[in-house]
């Protein structure tokens, strides 16, 4: 006996269920599997399709192939800013057919996913090993395909490790309860036929993770200020380690009321509030369809080797604060380093000179760092000459690197070049003279996100400060040094014997201390450490 099993396939700008809106959809992929077989049809200029096949009394399963966005957009116009499609009825149906006709209609919609990527800048590792582990990994699990929509996860809480302080509903067709109430919340997969839907005050929506029947979320409808949503203590984090904890979020609401009022707090292993972010302020009602947006930041764990992660109620009961969550993750990462470097434009001067520093830190990622604070504090036998503070070629005369100063911000893309000069006062104790330069800055890799505090040294430069002859303080005849005879072993480098005395110094000096190792007193020459009178930079 032949049955006959049909039905249509249409998109729905409004995501609305069989509205004079929708749009028939031809030439969409269509697939019957028997338990003799599998049939494959395609939807006709009416968007219609049509299967007729002996009647069996068995499980039928029959699936449509969702299209690609760009097919969809070349006959139909949708804006830019809907960037997929998922699916408003479940994409797969099971049923044993009745003998005469058996009818199914299928469902798309727009949907944006606005991932956490977009904003996350070049150069950080994911290591993609989800630490939240409670609620299935925080995906809230999942059903079979060809489950119906507007199924609960079950009669009782499916999660009660989250401890959650709202009552759990399952919503069941026909039962009234097919919208958490306020202080309520759900575990569910597509929602589109409750109250609020039917209202047209909440969009009918699919998960995140899978976009059809078969994923699932959990759906909230606010209230009960600081209390938890959901609360799970990570214990696997390793201490000093950056970490990027996120979550997919969306606003229920297609019409204007208040944003949703919840937000993430996280805790270290003392209870110390690391991290705390309203995240209903992240997802403003939208009216042109429904924005799954993946909100989060980068932690620093410092000592501790456990967190705690809350989801947390921020407002009491009203129309807006409505909301659902989904795909909760906490990932362990790894930020490249960003170092500022520094030069010296002379690298040996008399006592008298000057010397010019210089400290350039380049931002090459597209998020800024903020709250810069530069201290360069100067060794002994240099001194800051006051008013020589430059920053990206602006004077800056009240600012002095020995006591530090602050810079707002290093946008992305762009580099802050320092620069100040300081005189060589006298010879000091230690020659070469070590200097180095602290930077530190606050810095998120995620447009929006939290900010840590970065605390970086450039690298070290050394200026050897040339001694003054005290007994030959003019040196004004000096005569020049002829070529020092090479000598493999002076590592001391010892008294230059060669080189006739400064008048009227009575007798050749000592070289100086080298600023690097010292094989012979040629190398010494180069260095102009080979004459006994070197103030006066003649050999």
């Amino acid at each position: 006996m032949e049955t006959q099993i049909l039905g249509n396939v249409y998109y729905s700008p409004k995501r609305e269920m069989l509205s004079p809106t929708y749009i028939l959809l031809e030439g969409i992929e269509m697939t019957l599997t028997m338990p003799d077989g599998e049939l494959t049809a395609y939807t006709d200029d009416k968007g219609y399709f049509e299967f007729r096949v002996q009647w069996q009394d068995a499980e039928f399963t029959l699936a449509m192939k969702k299209p690609a966005l760009e097919d969809i957009k070349a006959v139909i116009e949708i804006s830019d800013d809907i960037n997929a499609l998922d699916w408003i009825t479940p994409r797969t149906w099971k049923f044993v057919p009745a003998i005469a006709m058996n009818q199914h209609h299928f469902a798309i919609g727009p949907v944006i996913y606005t991932p956490l990527k977009d904003s996350l800048d070049d150069g950080v590792i994911i290591k993609h090993d989800n630490l939240i582990m409670l609620a299935d990994d925080g995906t809230f699990g999942s059903f079979p395909i060809g489950t119906i929509a507007n199924k609960g996860a079950g009669t009782m809480p499916p999660y009660p490790e989250i401890a959650s302080w709202f009552t759990y509903i399952e919503p069941q067709t026909g039962s009234g309860r097919l919208t958490p109430s306020d202080g309520e919340y759900t575990v569910q997969n597509i929602m589109n036929n409750n109250a609020a839907n039917i209202a047209e005050s909440w969009w009918r929506i699919a998960d995140r993770t899978t976009g059809d029947e078969t994923g699932r979320f959990m759906a909230v409808n606010g209230h009960y200020p600081e209390k938890n949503i959901f609360s799970e203590k990570v214990i696997t984090i390793k201490p000093n380690t950056y970490y990027l904890f996120s979550t997919w979020v969306i606003n229920l609401m297609k019409k204007p009321a208040v944003d949703p009022s919840f937000g993430v707090i996280v805790l270290n292993e003392n209870g110390e509030e690391l991290y705390n972010a309203n995240l209903g302020q992240e997802i403003p009602m939208r009216s042109d369809a429904p924005e799954w947006k993946q909100i989060g930041t980068v932690l620093y764990s410092k000592n501790n080797s456990a967190l705690t992660v809350q989801f947390v109620s921020m407002g009491p009961a009203a129309d807006g604060n409505d909301y659902a969550i989904d795909d909760i993750e906490l990932f362990e990462i790894e930020l490249a380093a960003y170092k500022p470097v520094k030069s010296v434009d002379k690298p040996y001067v008399k006592v008298g000179d000057t010397v010019t520093f210089t400290i350039t830190l380049h931002n090459p990622v597209k998020n800024p760092f903020e709250n810069i604070w530069f201290q360069d504090i100067i060794q002994d036998g240099l001194e800051f000459v006051s008013g020589t503070v430059v920053v990206n070629e602006i004077k800056c005369p009240d600012m002095n690197p020995n006591v530090g100063f602050t810079i707002p911000l290093i946008p992305g893309g762009e580099t802050m070049v320092i620069t100040f000069e300081a005189k060589a006062t006298h010879e000091p104790t230690v020659n070469p003279v070590p200097n180095k330069a602290q930077v530190n800055y606050d810095y998120s890799p995620i447009e929006g996100g939290f900010s840590n505090r970065f605390e970086t040294e450039t690298n070290e430069v050394f200026v050897v400060i040339i001694p003054k002859c005290p007994e030959c303080p003019e040196c004004p005849e000096c005569p020049e040094c002829p070529e020092c005879p090479e000598c493999p072993e002076c590592p001391e480098c010892p008294e230059c014997p060669i080189c006739p005395p400064c008048p009227p110094c009575p007798k050749p000096k000592p070289c100086p201390p080298c600023p690097r190792p010292c094989r012979c007193l040629t190398c010494c020459k180069k260095l102009m450490l080979c004459c006994p009178c070197l103030y006066c930079n003649r050999h």
